[in-house]
């Protein structure tokens, strides 16, 4: 179990990659091997030249996702990229210069940073790529604070700065791949691979996507509504987006594993037809992320159901890791008295903590458990604390609201949704997983800092994550923080989980608190 979990937590082999010649922008073929965009006027040799005018949906081959009127009527939207706008609504972006050496000389920015700057690019279904992007400051004189998504809003970076003038690049491996979606009652065939940029003086200057000839390893999300991709609308504001666990796990993967979502609402563990599109595609060396309880109604059953996702993975040679579940924040659960939260969901982390363990003791080395149920509460009731120590009386008599729930989805005009988390939410409780995964492998370097995405007492700003402050560094999948254990494709190289020169870029990410400070009300006007 340690071993295949430093393997997920930790950067070991970067695949190598197929090169073929890059198509120009007339002959730009979706089942090429390599493509080289270039954002901007100007347009460097050998690059298929993207302005802020290109549209995707006029030529259906590649360009910039909601700049036209009528794009709100794109078929399944918010499954390309996580978007959807409404009829009315129209991102309006613009072309820049900057001193950077060609082909970042110039970018393609939004006119409102609450809008995002959504590219997207038809590829091949089932197709495993790794994509390098290239991020811009469009401001001379002061730093950009930029938000990268890939796919259907799988967080990449989080309120990153940039110094101005300047540039940030960053590497991610995608798995495009077939989907089932309970709304649609039936597949979708997904052979759209997408990239969004959103954030004050955000640019986007550059993409280099490379399709590689064997498909790289994947981690494969089956989970319910609170795990699964959820949509988002305008103008963007993460507080106010819906968000599942799933969507937050990319952010902390190693660059070189690609994450593939299937988490759908209503689901549970003894669903069938989101699970067979995994079972179809997984192979040895992957891993599946099983997370369900919400919709389940029997303990007991939910037990049981986990040996099917077992059967197949260790047929497959594929390693499963059975995730107690992101718990509620029902009132019920929070006692005033103490200030403490309650768990309403951990009769499920127990029974798939004893599968596991019950596999384990008959040997079983390819299975784990990752209890984020427990983790949360606590992350809760420290957020909790926080908050009255902010106030500074102790007082616990607050209304359960006033504390830890703005990690969870708010309606406009209307109240706490006290199951579904929002992007922050989802933040931290990937870090969650990662870290515990982390004290599994190695228990005695456990992250001293906290994860990013903490809301004020009254959350009024978007939440800090891993700032660049220096744009000439080149980040990585796992910024900074304690390092973890070095993976390997086979046995570990690094047993006693002690660091090495190769580990130090691979790490758990840093989240540092935002401070409790008053924000002025205008900051809470960007709801959907």
């Amino acid at each position: 179990m340690k071993r295949f979990l430093a393997v997920l937590i930790s950067l070991s082999v970067i695949l190598s990659l197929a090169v073929v010649p890059v198509y120009a922008a007339d002959e730009y073929d979706s089942t090429a091997g390599s493509w080289k965009f270039d954002f901007g006027a100007n347009g460097a040799d050998g690059y298929i030249g993207v302005t802020s005018d290109t549209s995707y949906t006029d030529n259906l081959s590649y360009g910039f996702l909601g700049i036209n009127e009528n794009d709100y009527k794109l078929t399944k939207q918010e499954h390309i990229d996580g978007f959807r706008m409404v009829k009315g609504q129209k991102i309006e972006l613009s072309d820049g210069t900057s001193a950077n050496n060609a082909p970042n000389d110039d970018f393609v920015t939004s006119t409102d940073e609450r809008l995002p700057i959504r590219f997207a690019m038809n590829v091949e279904n089932g197709g495993y790529y790794h994509v390098k992007v290239t991020l811009a400051n469009a401001s001379d004189s002061e730093n950009a604070n930029v938000t990268l998504f890939t796919e259907r809003r799988h967080q990449l970076l989080t309120n990153a700065e940039i110094e101005p003038n300047g540039i940030l690049e960053y590497e991610f491996n995608v798995d495009i791949e077939t989907y089932y979606w309970k709304a649609l009652n039936g597949k979708y065939n997904d052979d759209i691979l997408s990239v969004d940029v959103v954030g004050k003086n955000a640019a986007i200057a550059s993409m280099e996507v490379t399709k590689q000839e064997n498909n790289g390893t994947t981690l494969w999300v089956v989970s319910d509504s609170t795990g699964c991709d959820q949509p988002t609308n305008f103008p963007y504001f993460n507080l106010a987006s819906l968000a599942g666990v799933g969507q937050g796990l990319t952010k902390y993967l190693p660059q070189n594993i690609a994450l593939s979502n299937h988490g759908d609402g209503g689901l549970a563990s003894n669903d069938t037809n989101n699970y067979a599109c995994v079972k179809s595609k997984f192979k040895k060396g992957d891993y599946l992320y099983i997370e369900y309880g919400h919709n389940d109604t029997d303990i007991g059953k939910y037990e049981t159901n986990l040996q099917k996702y077992y059967d197949d993975c260790h047929n497959a040679g594929v390693k499963m890791i059975v995730v107690g579940p992101i718990d509620r924040c029902q009132s019920k659960q929070f006692d005033s008295a103490s200030g403490e939260w309650k768990a309403t969901l951990n009769g499920y982390s127990a029974a798939g903590k004893n599968f596991v363990e019950t596999k384990i003791s008959k040997g079983a080395d390819d299975i784990a458990f990752v209890d984020i149920n427990a983790g949360w509460i606590d992350f809760l009731n420290e957020t909790s604390a926080k908050v009255r120590e902010v106030r500074g009386n102790g007082d616990t008599s607050y209304p359960y609201e006033s504390d830890s729930v703005y990690y969870y989805y708010r309606y406009k005009n209307s109240g706490i949704d006290t199951t579904h988390i929002n992007e922050a939410g989802a933040d931290n409780a990937a870090y969650i997983f990662f870290n515990e995964a982390k004290k599994i492998v190695d228990s005695v370097a456990t992250p001293t800092e906290q994860p990013t995405s903490e809301p004020t007492a009254e959350p009024t700003e978007q939440p800090t994550s891993e700032p660049t402050t220096k744009p000439t560094e080149q980040p990585t999948s796992e910024p900074t923080a304690e390092p973890t254990e070095q993976p390997t494709s086979g046995p570990t190289s690094n047993p006693t989980g002690q660091p090495t020169a190769e580990l130090q870029k691979n790490r758990l990410p840093t989240r540092k608190y935002t401070k409790y400070i008053q924000i002025p009300r205008k900051k809470h006007i960007y709801m959907p």
